[in-house]
């Protein structure tokens, strides 16, 4: 019984170890997240007004954003950074899924916007293009669940994205 408790333990511990890396392996087939890894400025437009941001793709999948608006300019007060994830979709392309809060002035929580991206990167995965969609919903609402319907309406745009590339740094600027 000791033989098999141990082959038992041993299995569960190479499980622990072996899955995280099978599932960053799902969003990174032949090293596809390492060649998207980055901070990229993006440049565009979202229901009629301007919009530009820094997006930050990690290799394992995840992303983050800051932006000066994520609502074509309608939102009431600030708002928080995005969280998302991404997914490979195509030879040269993902599509980015995230979450952002907008707030009232005196910080009230108001809306939460669910922007998705979906971006076509050159052959080099320096810069790209991307439609952009935002569902606006109320605050509270399941923006996980598809079914939901955005109370707020929803948004088009799209953007063009740049590598941030400064001093040979991918993603690194030098501060004095």
């Amino acid at each position: 019984m000791k033989g098999k408790t141990t082959v038992f333990a041993l299995l569960v511990l190479f499980g622990m170890v072996a899955y995280p890396g099978e599932q960053a392996a799902s969003n990174n087939p032949g090293g596809f997240g390492k060649k998207v890894t980055g901070t990229y400025v993006l440049v565009g437009e979202i229901g009629g007004g301007p919009f530009e941001g820094l997006i930050k793709i990690g290799a394992d999948g995840t992303m983050s954003t800051t932006n000066t608006n994520c609502c074509g300019g309608a939102e009431p007060g600030p708002q928080s950074p995005g969280h998302g994830a991404w997914e490979k979709t195509g030879a040269h392309q993902i599509t980015i899924t995230a979450v952002i809060y907008t707030f009232l002035p005196d910080g009230v929580p108001f809306l939460t916007a669910r922007p998705t991206f979906v971006v076509d990167f050159d052959d080099e995965f320096e810069t790209a293009s991307s439609p952009i969609t935002i569902p606006l919903f109320a605050f509270g609402q399941d923006v996980t669940d598809p079914d939901e319907i955005p109370l707020f309406g929803i948004l088009t745009g799209s953007g063009d994205w740049s590598r941030l590339n400064v001093m040979g740094i991918d993603g690194a600027v030098a501060l004095d």
